[in-house]
């Protein structure tokens, strides 16, 4: 039996998302992470709201405050109980008050005013906004024909009613050399942007687009005032492939690791999760990811097997560990892969030690820990 490196020897636990997946997308973009929406729950979201009030409930009896309970809704934010969502999440999960935009249905100029008014008055301050490059590659990688201009007209809405935008960039090899025109085309809307350009995580369709991942030479040829917003250090760092494996194999990657507990909810599990406390909850999914990670190699023996010592393409350290447990669990199909993380399952979601928000550190970042790991 391979035993389980000590990168993930003293842990903490940040907290879990309840994820309710109810509510479907009108996009279906080749990099996300839930599957494009390919299925929705039948669960009443009164049940998903009611597990994580047991979360809630629970971290109080154990004198937990900064163990976050956040109340997810997917696979966009056209929903019902998307006021519901945001309260519970600003007073349990964070103080985030932001709202992603890709996604939802298409409105009319009044209808958005409407949308964005309407999420003001619950106590949002910014939504969020991604774009994949120009109009014609936007559009086939979002998936719908009219996306990027209705992001653009949505962004000005959001403008014109007083709030802020959280512009996100996806890095791909074929839009590197829109980004220039992108950045002039979204520095002439109005209001408040805060933008990161950065590659998307190796999860979900993402897994797919391998050929299409950037490399530092693609960067090379970009303006100042391009690369200078390029953000290879958040939400983690970015590192080429082959500096990673140098890295791993002279022991110089994060010891220290935090667990974030992901629990979707489905016709399949509800039933077990409300018969099941809390304590009881989390100890499964330690076990399903400890007996995962007995069966599996090292980080240092994966990097060895799998890595690319030339390899140029960027990643952070968690998507090639990711990429690799893939390659080894393919090779040997006779071991459980229950355990290995999945964003339409029930997993635990490991948080390198670099990413340290304490209570007071998700306040001041603008997101909940939920939000870092799972927007567009």
């Amino acid at each position: 039996m391979m035993t389980k490196d000590d990168r993930y020897i003293g842990t903490r636990d940040l907290g879990i998302l309840i994820q309710w997946l109810g509510s479907p997308c009108h996009c279906r973009c080749c990099h996300c992470s839930l599957d494009s929406g390919s299925r929705v729950t039948m669960v009443a979201f009164e049940r998903a709201r009611a597990l994580a009030d047991k979360f809630v409930h629970w971290r109080r009896a154990h004198g937990m405050p900064c163990f976050s309970v956040d109340l997810g809704l997917g696979y966009s934010y056209d929903s019902p109980h998307l006021a519901e969502s945001i309260a519970f999440n600003r007073q349990y999960g964070g103080t985030s008050g932001v709202a992603f935009v890709n996604g939802i249905k298409s409105r009319c100029v009044n209808e958005l005013k409407e949308h964005f008014l309407s999420l003001m008055r619950h106590g949002v301050t910014t939504v969020g906004v991604t774009f994949y490059g120009l109009r014609d590659f936007h559009n086939k990688w979002s998936g719908r024909n009219d996306d990027f201009d209705y992001m653009l007209l949505a962004s000005r809405i959001a403008a014109e009613c007083g709030l802020g935008r959280q512009e996100s960039v996806l890095l791909s090899r074929q839009s590197a050399s829109d980004l220039a025109a992108l950045m002039q085309t979204l520095d002439d809307i109005p209001g408040r942007a805060v933008r990161s350009i950065f590659p998307w995580d190796y999860r979900g369709r993402g897994k797919a687009l391998e050929s299409e991942r950037i490399t530092l030479p693609d960067l090379a040829d970009l303006p100042e005032s391009v690369k200078h917003l390029i953000s290879l250090d958040r939400p983690q760092k970015y590192r080429p492939e082959a500096e990673w494996v140098e890295r791993i194999a002279a022991g110089l990657t994060s010891q220290r690791q935090q667990r974030y507990y992901v629990v979707t909810v489905w016709e399949d599990n509800i039933d077990e999760l409300e018969a099941l406390d809390c304590s009881g909850i989390l100890q499964e999914m330690r076990d399903a990811d400890e007996r995962l990670y007995q069966a599996i190699p090292s980080l240092q023996c994966l990097a060895e097997l799998y890595g690319h010592r030339r390899g140029l393409r960027l990643y952070s350290l968690r998507d090639l560990e990711w990429k690799w447990i893939d390659y080894y669990l393919k090779a040997h199909p006779e071991i459980d892969g229950t355990g290995r993380f999945d964003d339409l399952g029930t997993a635990i979601l490991w948080r390198p030690s670099e990413i340290d928000q304490t209570c007071t550190g998700l306040a001041e970042s603008g997101q909940t820990v939920a939000e870092a790991d799972t927007s567009c």
